[in-house]
């Protein structure tokens, strides 16, 4: 499968699915971004960071939209202020903090393509560890890694479509 149409597979999955589909889908997969970015947040980031990061990471799925987004400015805002140190950081905090950002547009708007987002942060995620390694693995074949598999698959379950049927 292509990435593109991984990508609009994963729309059409973020559309179907239930509220409470989406709901599920995306703390699962913030909760996994994070664990995926403990060792990098706590490495690359200040004190002060650290601390609105876990602010994040422990209210994000029922804190007040408009606060986690004040916090999560004020991290992008710290993290910013140095230009090269702006660029430098891991993939694994961009994408769970994108990831994050889409959360708080769905909270806010209702818009599945908010949920389409934080899988796609899943999926960036798991691109830049497999780093090209996988045997059969291309923009033409996403699912040629078996990371790549188990997300497809572990999404098409979560986002099952509201009507039962399967995919």
């Amino acid at each position: 499968m292509r990435y593109t149409d991984f990508e609009h597979r994963i729309v059409q999955m973020a559309a179907s699915a239930t509220e409470p589909a989406r709901r599920s889908f995306a703390i699962d997969t913030i909760t996994r971004l994070f664990a995926g970015a403990t060792g990098p947040l706590s490495e690359q980031l200040t004190p002060e960071e650290h601390n609105l990061a876990q602010r994040l990471a422990d209210g994000f799925a029922d804190g007040d939209p408009q606060s986690l987004k004040d916090t999560l400015d004020r991290l992008n805002d710290s993290m910013t202020l140095d230009e090269v140190r702006a660029i430098e950081f891991h993939p694994a905090i961009t994408e769970w903090m994108c990831a994050i950002d889409n959360w708080i547009g769905y909270r806010q708007s209702g818009n599945p393509r908010a949920i389409a987002g934080v899988a796609i942060n899943m999926v960036n995620a798991i691109d830049y560890e497999n780093d090209g390694q996988a045997e059969g693995y291309s923009i033409d074949n996403i699912l040629g890694a078996r990371a790549m598999r188990v997300e497809y698959e572990r999404q098409q379950r979560m986002l099952a479509p509201s009507d039962g049927e399967p995919r």
